[in-house]
């Protein structure tokens, strides 16, 4: 089991509530691209039944993006609430392989196998979370 974060002082909880908020506004920019980047008519070479399915993977996907402007704004608020101060600056994607753990990228894909293995990586539940530290012994979850 991971150790919970300690937070120490104002400066730290501003410092982490920032890099939640930045994740947040990047993790949606990736959901935003994918959603964007699926074929819209059926002159891009699709049948109406595939447009139809496309359509219902377009809405799931902005769906999960409006989750992720949610929790960016939440951690603003908060970030308003302790005094600091909320911006719309994020890293450049793909994420540098500095700005995060190697098992965590993030980067712009368009709709398709690889998106929904990073979307599946992303939002894996806590279990699966611990289990990959266990086998690892890294932590890719970004802090």
């Amino acid at each position: 089991m991971e150790a919970p974060v300690r937070i120490e002082n104002r400066a730290q909880l501003i410092y982490l509530l920032t890099e939640a908020a930045e994740l947040e506004h990047g993790i949606m920019c990736c959901y935003l691209f994918s959603a964007l980047s699926i074929k819209k008519n059926v002159s891009e070479g699709v049948t109406e039944d595939q447009l139809a399915v496309m359509n219902r993977w377009r809405r799931a996907i902005l769906n999960v993006a409006t989750e992720e402007m949610t929790h960016m704004a939440l951690a603003c608020n908060l970030l308003i609430a302790v005094g600091g101060k909320p911006h719309t600056r994020r890293p450049n994607l793909p994420s540098s392989p500095r700005a995060y753990p190697p098992t965590f990228k993030l980067a712009l894909l368009p709709f398709g196998r690889d998106s929904f293995e990073s979307y599946i990586f992303l939002e894996r539940p806590e279990e699966e979370h611990a289990a990959a530290l266990d086998m690892t012994g890294e932590d890719d979850t970004p802090h």
